[in-house]
């Protein structure tokens, strides 16, 4: 018995949901069965029916049937995406095509860069603008430029911008230039140089500068010329007479001065020779008498065993 019990009022529950369900989902009712919030009744209460409100819907029958479709919730016709009725339900660049109800784009208008020519892009406001180094005629080019086949070609000789030259040039207007600094023939140097066509840089002639560093270490720049720095040398000429040159300094020569402190202790200097002072001897016979030697240790002359100079001796 309490099964059939729960059996009946399952049966009943389920009957009662249906019925509600199907009531909602009803395209069309009859008024004396009560018209819902978004319908009006018409024909009278007895006989009439229910439509829906003008701009409401009950289902998409109530719409336009190619462009829109019913908001089962608000029961509004709301615009199928990419469709519309008017040219104000598009873009301003597009206009409405009242046969397919969806947008197309304007004349002389784009979307993107299909509506456009393939030497053209899309801009943001829509209009189809030439590709940089696209061209429709020669109006499209630079003035050092032709158009070919839809691309702006430089003419010979001329240019648009630094990549049309070498790395060692500028564009300068349209035109290849040596770039400051750089050469390309001797001609693009000063005087006192000559281009390097390896780096395409202007470098020094020989014995030349510009600076002291393009010079010897021993020398220096003065007007573009590398002269000896002060008490340097680069051959025996560039010293005194007196002098050689060492190692690019000037030294003295042997048994040479310029002050006695150049010469030994028992000798002093003159004429840039070093002399062997009175009553001192340079270790040779010469500078002693016949009958005497040099002590090697004094400087000094000594009488020879058993030879003299005096009776005393």
């Amino acid at each position: 018995m309490e099964k059939m019990l729960e059996f009946l009022f399952l049966t009943f529950f389920f009957s009662v949901l249906f019925i509600s369900t199907a009531w909602a989902a009803l395209p069309r009712i009859q008024c004396m069965f009560g018209c819902r919030d978004y319908e009006e009744c018409i024909g009278g209460t007895l006989s009439g029916w229910c439509y829906a409100k003008e701009g409401r819907c009950n289902t998409g029958i109530d719409c336009d049937i190619v462009a829109e479709t019913c908001n089962e919730e608000t029961h509004y016709c709301e615009l199928l995406p990419g469709h519309c009725i008017i040219d104000d339900d598009c873009e301003w660049w597009e206009y409405c095509d009242q046969f397919l109800k969806i947008c197309e784009t304007e004349s002389g208008y784009c979307a993107d860069d299909i509506d456009c020519e393939d030497w053209e892009y899309c801009e943001t406001w829509h209009d189809c603008s030439i590709r940089e180094g696209r061209c429709e005629n020669d109006a499209d080019c630079f003035s050092s430029e032709t158009c070919e086949d839809t691309y702006c070609v430089k003419i010979g000789g001329y240019c648009n911008n630094a990549y049309d030259c070498e790395w060692w040039e500028e564009c300068s207007s349209h035109e290849c230039v040596v770039m400051y600094g750089y050469c390309n023939t001797g001609s693009d140097c000063e005087s006192h140089e000559l281009c390097d066509v390896g780096s395409h840089s202007c470098k020094p002639m020989p014995g030349k500068c510009n600076y002291d560093s393009d010079c010897e270490w021993w020398e220096r720049c003065s007007n573009h010329n590398c002269v000896l720095k002060t008490g340097y040398c680069a051959v025996d000429s560039d010293c005194d007479g007196w002098e050689f040159c060492l190692a690019h300094e000037c030294e003295l020569r042997y048994d040479r001065c310029e002050y006695s402190s150049d010469c030994n202790w028992w000798e002093y200097c003159s004429n840039h020779n070093c002399k062997t002072k009175s009553g001192y001897c340079d270790n040779t016979w010469e500078d002693c008498e016949f009958y005497e030697t040099c002590n090697e240790d004094t400087h000094t002359c000594e009488t020879f065993e058993g030879r003299c100079s005096t009776d005393d001796d």
